[in-house]
């Protein structure tokens, strides 16, 4: 009789003839390639999470920097009003062309953050701020009470 070979008597019952199968077809290579199996399904299961939190950290730093980069263009628009105020032109004019840079870097940088109604605002910022900085005086011109108002009313 051959290694693995089994005879089937008709009189034994069912269950015995799959458990004397079973016992014939594992060994202990087949334990260490269920074992193995198992330790690549929780590896791939790790991976997957860790991926995950990678990309939720990855997201929230993002968050963060937009924030920030909001944040400073906040202060450099207060900063911009009261150049304008104080009829500080030439540096109003400097503030007002890196704001609108930072606009144009929001729009571009995080196009996945910025969407729908906030993308309008800052397109309408843009442009109020284009025809603000066309408003700035250059050389030394003077300015009515009128045209500043009116450009701190942008």
């Amino acid at each position: 009789m051959s290694r693995g070979a089994v005879t089937i008597d008709l009189e034994v019952p069912y269950h015995v003839i799959i458990a004397a199968v079973v016992n014939i077809s594992v060994d202990w290579s087949t334990v260490l390639n269920i074992g193995a199996l198992l330790v690549a399904v929780y590896s791939v299961l790790k991976m997957r999470t860790a991926r995950q939190a990678e990309q939720v950290a990855r997201q929230k730093l993002l968050n963060q920097r937009a924030a920030e980069e909001f944040d400073e263009m906040a202060r450099s628009a207060a900063h911009l009003t009261s150049l304008i105020r104080s009829s500080n032109w030439e540096r109003s004019a400097e503030i007002a062309t890196a704001l609108r840079g930072g606009l144009a870097r929001a729009v571009g940088s995080w196009p996945n953050l910025v969407q729908g109604i906030e993308k309008d605002k800052i397109e309408v910022a843009s442009n109020d701020l284009n025809s603000l900085i066309e408003m700035i005086p250059v050389d030394e011109q003077t300015v009515e009470v009128e045209k500043t108002r009116a450009m701190m009313a942008q």
